[in-house]
């Protein structure tokens, strides 16, 4: 499996940008980019979310998670916009009983007390459950 600076190396080349030109639009040094790049640091959360914007990338296909839903023929062709009306479509879906299996029942739990004193009310536990 890759790590994180073989990931952003292949992004990068993917949108066709040098080193000198990324570090530009992050706003930080070609040696900084190159750190991370080489695996000898990870930047922080913020810097993560301006390189996935820049770069156009999943978030989770840069942390190296891998989603379900990339088995889909084509779906890792898509850019960051197609992936998402994509997603909206298997949601549109998943939604709709005739295209899905049998889901289970969701119980929801509710607590109920008699009293607004909290240290001496007893509690009482309601289980509703909804079928989709």
């Amino acid at each position: 499996m890759l790590g994180f600076g073989e990931r952003l190396v292949n992004a990068r080349k993917r949108m066709g940008y040098s080193q000198r030109q990324l570090a530009e639009l992050l706003d930080i040094t070609p040696t900084r980019l190159n750190y991370w790049e080489k695996n000898k640091r990870e930047p922080d959360f913020f810097m993560f979310s301006k390189i996935i914007k820049i770069l156009e990338v999943d978030a989770n296909e840069m942390l190296g998670l891998e989603k379900k839903i990339n088995e889909i023929p084509h779906y890792n062709s898509l850019n960051t916009l197609g992936k998402a009306k994509a997603d909206e479509y298997i949601e549109d879906l998943a939604d709709n009983p005739k295209y899905t299996e049998h889901k289970p029942n969701k119980s929801t739990a509710v607590f109920h007390t008699n009293s607004t004193d909290d240290n001496s009310a007893p509690l009482a536990l309601q289980i509703t459950t909804a079928k989709n």
